[in-house]
């Protein structure tokens, strides 16, 4: 994913019952990337999601960790772009009635100037964009993909202020 593993917070896992296991997920998009790679041979456009469970890195509580809700949906396809992806994302926000914004910036597994933060109540609750070429190419993939990430527990609090 092109991530700076200083900048990246995580955990790793020790003495996982699965040895492939390392790791408590902490987003759910290189999964949505997975369930690509092994469909990749199927017809296109693929539109997938996943809502799940991500374990973040939290100091404050017993554990060192906490659950999170999110949302990840992807399109994958030669034609897909950001523009796909953004409809989506405004169609899942306006039928729950959520106001949102949405700021460029810059991730390392984004395209640059296709990518950009999602805020609710000027709150950071997500990413959308087109995947960088390098990150299609580490996961296999054959065709471009765009994506968002929601995180559903901050957004339900947010809009329940």
């Amino acid at each position: 994913m092109n991530l700076d593993e200083k900048k990246f917070k995580y955990e790793k896992l020790i003495d996982s019952a699965d040895e492939g296991t390392n790791m408590c997920r902490v987003n759910i998009l290189p999964e949505n990337l997975k369930a690509l790679l092994i469909n990749r041979k199927n017809k296109y456009p693929q539109k997938i999601f996943e809502n799940g469970f991500t374990i973040q890195v939290d100091e404050k509580t017993d554990t060192k960790a906490r659950n999170e809700t999110h949302l990840c949906v992807s399109i994958a396809d030669s034609k897909s772009n950001y523009t796909q992806i953004k409809n989506i994302l405004d169609t899942v926000m306006k039928l729950n009635e959520i106001e949102f914004t949405i700021k460029e910036c810059t991730y390392p597994f984004l395209i640059e100037g296709r990518s950009a933060m999602i805020y609710v109540n000027n709150t950071y609750v997500g990413f959308i964009g087109e995947l960088h070429p390098q990150i299609i190419k580490n996961f296999g993939l054959l065709v471009p993909v765009s994506s968002f990430e929601i995180n559903l527990e901050k957004i339900w609090e947010l809009n329940n202020k």
